[in-house]
């Protein structure tokens, strides 16, 4: 168990999370035209290679994609907007 738990220790160190893309070398910030090569617009995680712009030393890109969806009833929102109105109408 030591191992495994050196192994991610040594792992973390090597890794840069943000988010732009950043060199895990010499921390520089990618271009925008960097970021938009590694950008997926499905989702789809997605990893490969690019070179920094700043030390040329090549590195992992890995996209990771969070998405949620919120919904709302076409009920609410109309009763809502009817209140907002009549509120409106009120103190004019």
């Amino acid at each position: 168990m030591g191992e495994f738990l050196c192994r991610l220790a040594e792992e973390e160190k090597n890794k840069v999370r943000a988010e732009e893309i950043v060199c895990p070398y010499c921390e520089h910030e990618q271009n925008n035209e960097t970021k938009s090569s590694h950008i997926s617009y499905l989702g789809e995680d997605s990893k490969d290679k690019t070179t920094c712009e700043n030390c040329d030393k090549e590195f992992w890109v890995e996209e990771k994609v969070e998405r949620f969806f919120e919904t709302m009833t076409i009920e609410w929102e109309a009763k809502e907007e009817e209140r907002i109105k009549k509120y409106i109408e009120e103190h004019k």
